[in-house]
């Protein structure tokens, strides 16, 4: 049991209460504990064996600190209970802070997370760190975007993929994986969005980091943009686009168009790929409630296939099977 491994780390805690919180799309369990003082904190459990995950968070949480940007503090680590007690960032996810703001707000709240983000991407490479021996290669890409067909088409939305049109999506999928693939790397966060972006005393906290691996810096930026929890307006998104690519990319003399592609691009295989996971966790872990962000999800895809001659191949064959989940 997750409470009784819990209270043998924290014997030297004066503990009140615990309470089992919403969990992420990952097999970790956290709970809130409560402190006879009043004060919280918060216990993230590992199943048995994840020794290598723990470390893995534990290496890019400091490596992240370091960089001055706000993750949660680490009190304890017991490798071999799983437990991991750490600071709690409370229930203010971005994603519900963000309702009731005005544009203007909203702005201001994604242009400091881009801020966040590129200090992330410029933070140097500790090559002793296993996210800097990690990337978004072609074979990642292109597993990602199978994954999609297995759990979304075929898994949870139960229609064949016909053979022909596996043999088409199968070199599409190559075609766009080896483009993303050729891309410049930097660090990337790999979930960088509303959901793992809190508000915390008026600063930015960066939460479920774990999978953290190189590739194009469009990818987080496509995770942040064009998120399926919230849908952020065209406008909102020009302007912070606008302003990372004069921070960042003006420098090396790069083509605002051809970054705008690679934005879009990279927009595409992403959000692929977050359906395939919503396809999974709804078929496989029966959390079903994923199924709601997949609506908007499409959208973002169907929007992007139509908007390039090069994807015309790609948009004939997945459009359909793309309508006929949405059904």
């Amino acid at each position: 049991m997750d409470i009784d491994k819990i209270k043998k780390c924290l014997k030297k805690y004066e503990i009140k209460e615990i309470n089992k919180l919403a969990g992420d799309a990952s097999d970790r369990t956290f709970y809130r504990i409560l402190l006879k003082n009043k004060e919280s904190i918060v216990a993230m459990c590992y199943l048995k064996g994840s020794d290598d995950a723990i470390k893995r968070w534990i290496d890019i949480n400091l490596y992240m600190k370091g960089l001055g940007l706000k993750v949660p503090e680490v009190y304890s680590v017991n490798d071999k209970s799983g437990v991991v007690i750490i600071q709690d960032f409370g229930d203010v996810t971005l994603e519900k802070y963000l309702f009731n703001l005005s544009e203007d707000e909203i702005l201001k709240i994604y242009l400091k997370a881009v801020e966040n983000l590129i200090v992330l991407q410029n933070g140097g490479k500790k090559r002793e760190l296993a996210c800097f021996h990690l990337a978004f290669d072609t074979e990642k890409l292109f597993e990602e975007l199978l994954f999609f067909v297995t759990h979304t088409i075929e898994g949870y939305w139960e229609i064949k993929v016909k053979e022909k049109d596996k043999s088409n999506l199968n070199k599409e999928f190559m075609a766009l994986s080896s483009f993303l693939a050729g891309r410049e790397r930097v660090l990337t966060h790999r979930d960088y969005h509303s959901r793992n972006l809190m508000s915390v005393n008026g600063e930015l906290g960066i939460v479920d980091f774990q999978d953290a691996r190189l590739g194009p810096c469009q990818y987080d930026l496509a995770s942040l943009l064009r998120d399926s929890y919230f849908q952020l307006d065209e406008a909102v998104i020009s302007v912070v686009l606008k302003r990372y690519f004069e921070n960042c990319m003006m420098k090396k003399k790069e083509n605002f168009e051809e970054f705008l592609k690679v934005f879009d691009y990279m927009s595409l295989q992403r959000n692929l790929k977050a359906l395939g996971s919503f396809g999974f966790l709804s078929s496989i872990k029966k959390k079903t409630y994923f199924g709601k962000y997949m609506p908007a999800t499409i959208s973002y895809v169907m929007k992007n296939l139509q908007k390039y001659s090069e994807l015309k191949n790609l948009a004939d064959v997945l459009i359909p099977y793309l309508q006929e989940g949405l059904k």
